[in-house]
Formats: structure tokens, C-alpha cells, sequence
């Protein structure tokens, strides 16, 4: 049991996580995220990049962007650089920087969680990984998943690197000539959060698989 426990062990952490939010806003510990939301549209007027900037690290951090709505404030601030592009660019690296710097730390967590992968840690499919980094970086609840199973699965950084940095800067630059072209949409990001929840549950039960894969190759090894 205890084996098996290490195997989830990351998926575990991030369960806990939101789990622990969803406890905490419903007993009014911590505000609703309706509440948080028009809180963080207030403070936007006042704090402009600055809010940005932590509201993309959060968002993008495994776990917490199911609580807090940072695609409103994502979505908002690039829709408002329509016409301007020094506003834009600005707004870009406001977005993309702290992005990169949640991803890493959401990939350090899946490591420190996965340290029995790790010893096994090597280079991975290239065409694997772009596939999965592809289907995966458009949406940063979803990249906050991929960055830290990369982790706990043993993806080693410099590969990482190599893969997250360009399909997600590349997916970033979409959304903002999008938004930069088009100005205002719904808040889409915001409700595709099921995808978040289906993501976790598939990355739950790669885990249990690769335990059992694992269990019947040291049974076989032993017979």
C-alpha cells in the first residue's frame, strides 16, 4: 500500500490542495471565488500590471486556478491592448513571465513528490512530449498539471525546457493576437475548469497503471 501510495503520490498533493480551498471558501475562510472575482475586476483598474502579474502566477500554478479566477484578469487585460501595442507587449511579459516561473515551480513540486521517478529519470519521445505539450499548454490550469506530472514522472528539466518554452510561448502569442485583434470575448478559459478536473483523473489513473505495470515486471523478475 505504501508503494502504491508513492505512485499517486503528486496526483495526491494536488487533491489535497484544492480540496483544502474548496473547504476553506465554503466555510467563508477564504472568500468565494464569485467573491474573488469582483474583487480582482476592482483592483484591476487600480493595480493594472502588477495584478496581472499575480494573477498569471496563480493560474498557472497546479492546483489553485481552480480557485482563483485569474483568467478574468488574463483574458481582460489583453482584450483592453486591442489597437495599442506598446500596451500589448507590455501586458505579454506581464502574462508570460510569471507563467514560465509557475510552471517551473509546479514542475519542482511534481520532482520532489515523484522522487521514486526520478531515480528512473531520463530523456522521453520527442514526438511525445510535443504532442503532450501541445494539447496541453493552450489552457494554464492544464499546463499546471502537465508541468508538475513532467516532474513526477521524471522528465528531466532540460528537457522540459526545451519542450515547455516554445509550445508555451507560442500558445501565449496566439491567445494575445487574438485578443489583440478581436478586444473582449466571454471568459471561455474560466469554464472549461471540467477539463481540469478529467485531466487530473486521467493523470490519476496513468499512475495507478504505471504501479501495476511496475508491480507485475518485479513479480516477473522474481518468478
Amino acid at each position: 500500500m505504501k508503494n502504491f501510495l508513492k505512485c499517486i503520490r503528486a496526483q495526491l498533493l494536488v487533491t489535497v490542495m484544492i480540496t483544502s480551498l474548496s473547504i476553506l471558501a465554503h466555510y467563508s475562510v477564504l472568500p468565494s471565488p464569485a467573491d474573488l472575482a469582483r474583487s480582482l475586476e476592482q483592483l484591476f483598474t487600480k493595480h493594472g500590471l502588477i495584478l496581472v502579474g499575480i494573477a498569471s502566477f496563480l493560474e498557472n500554478c497546479v492546483g489553485i486556478g481552480t480557485y482563483f479566477p485569474g483568467s478574468i484578469v488574463l483574458i481582460t487585460s489583453m482584450s483592453l491592448t486591442s489597437g495599442d501595442s506598446t500596451r500589448a507587449l507590455l501586458t505579454y511579459c506581464a502574462i508570460v513571465l510569471p507563467a514560465i516561473a509557475a510552471n517551473i515551480a509546479s514542475y519542482a513540486a511534481g520532482y520532489l513528490a515523484g522522487k521514486e521517478a526520478n531515480r528512473r529519470s531520463g530523456q522521453r519521445s520527442a514526438g511525445n512530449l510535443a504532442l503532450w505539450y501541445t494539447a496541453t499548454y493552450w489552457h494554464p490550469q492544464l499546463a499546471g498539471i502537465t508541468a508538475m506530472a513532467s516532474g513526477a514522472d521524471g522528465v528531466s528539466f532540460l528537457q522540459y525546457l526545451a519542450f515547455f518554452l516554445p509550445i508555451s510561448l507560442s500558445w501565449t502569442m496566439a491567445w494575445a493576437l487574438f485578443l489583440y485583434k478581436v478586444g473582449s470575448i466571454v471568459d471561455v478559459a474560466g469554464r472549461l475548469t471540467l477539463l481540469f478536473y478529467v485531466y487530473l483523473a486521467g493523470w490519476f489513473l496513468w499512475g495507478i497503471l504505471k504501479c501495476l505495470q511496475a508491480r507485475k515486471s518485479r513479480g516477473d523478475k522474481s518468478s
